[in-house]
């Protein structure tokens, strides 16, 4: 009797802890998170005075977050989250790999100093010639992605009349392009209705996105035979760690889509004007993409809300779809977007 008594105790403490460390992992964010900024920048180095844009970093295994430099372009940290890749500040026709295990506390200096404070640059690629610039179009590099062994980039660049910036506009032209980081051989593809990039975990497919609400597509693109195959109506998908899900957006909507199944499951929807049962309401006219955390647990994204008119960053609970402001903290500023997550 007493042994049995002993057995229920023990499966009621082994459940106990289970429970908590099950709750505690899911609600203890890890790995770092950077996205960009936009300030009033009067101070700052621009010739021109403009407009220009910091990189913060939240850094959760060391608990801590700075701003890490006067950068420009779509960030992409690695996969192990050692290296930043970004359009170089000086050279957009170049992509600059930085080191993010060596940077200095911003906050004791000006904004004005922050271009020279940047982190410390270990490698400056040039773009192929299909992504260099063109004096006759404006040009952007859209997405980076880093393969799952961080030795390889993915990206998406794109050429615009000068008169007009216009996703869906004539005239706009885009390439894919794989680049080797070792050998800096690169191999690139003409596909104007691309947008976005993503490796998968396999590193033998890419997840490919459009742009826009209008008639938006997501494909998968097979490394082996060069062919691209329909998946979804959506865009600014992500894959999932496990390489069994994607996550995208769809209309008012943040949905998981299993791959081995074909089902979908509705992390969020957008319940305007009725309250929402998310903590926030959340406004998808000027979202681009998702992108996994490291333990695919979670998603993070950029969009409007409810009460602002301007974005930030969000991080949404794949498991219990909470949503939690990342960068509302920050009240100075204008907006906040284009986070990329690494470990």
């Amino acid at each position: 009797m007493k042994n049995k008594n002993f057995f229920i105790i023990f499966c009621f403490v082994l459940f106990f802890v289970f429970i908590f460390i099950y709750f505690s992992k899911e609600n203890n964010l890890s790995g770092k998170i950077i996205y960009r900024k936009l300030y009033n920048l009067n101070e700052a180095y621009n010739e021109n005075n403009h407009n220009d844009y910091i990189y913060m970093i939240h850094d959760f295994e060391n608990n801590y977050i700075q701003d890490i430099g006067l950068l420009r372009g779509v960030p992409s940290i690695s996969r192990n989250g050692d290296m930043l890749a970004v359009s170089c500040y000086n050279d957009k026709n170049s992509i600059c790999i930085l080191d993010l295990l060596d940077y200095l506390d911003l906050s004791e200096f000006p904004r004005s100093q922050y271009s020279q404070l940047s982190p410390h640059e270990i490698k400056r690629i040039l773009l192929p010639d299909q992504c260099s610039q063109n004096i006759n179009s404006r040009f952007g590099l859209e997405s980076i992605s880093w393969s799952p062994n961080d030795q390889k980039l993915v990206i998406v660049c794109g050429y615009y009349p000068r008169e007009y910036v216009d996703y869906e506009l004539l005239g706009s032209e885009r390439e894919i392009c794989i680049i080797d980081l070792k050998t800096e051989k690169t191999d690139c593809w003409k596909d104007n209705e691309i947008l976005i990039a993503r490796w998968s975990p396999k590193e033998d497919k890419l997840l490919l996105s459009t742009k826009g609400l209008k008639e938006p597509k997501i494909y998968i693109y097979y490394l082996d035979n060069k062919t691209k195959e329909f998946l979804v109506e959506g865009f600014g998908a992500d894959w999932a760690p496990n390489g069994k899900e994607i996550a995208f957006f769809s209309d008012e909507t943040i949905n998981i889509l299993n791959l081995e199944n074909k089902k979908q499951k509705i992390l969020y929807e957008n319940l305007f004007p009725k309250e929402s049962d998310y903590g926030y309401v959340l406004f998808f006219n000027d979202v681009s993409y998702l992108i996994w955390g490291p333990n695919g647990d979670e998603l993070i994204f950029e969009s409007s809300y409810i009460g602002i008119n301007n974005n930030q960053v969000f991080i949404i609970n794949v498991k219990n779809s909470e949503i939690t402001c990342l960068s509302c903290f920050d009240i100075e500023c204008k907006y906040s977007f284009n986070p990329t997550w690494g470990k």
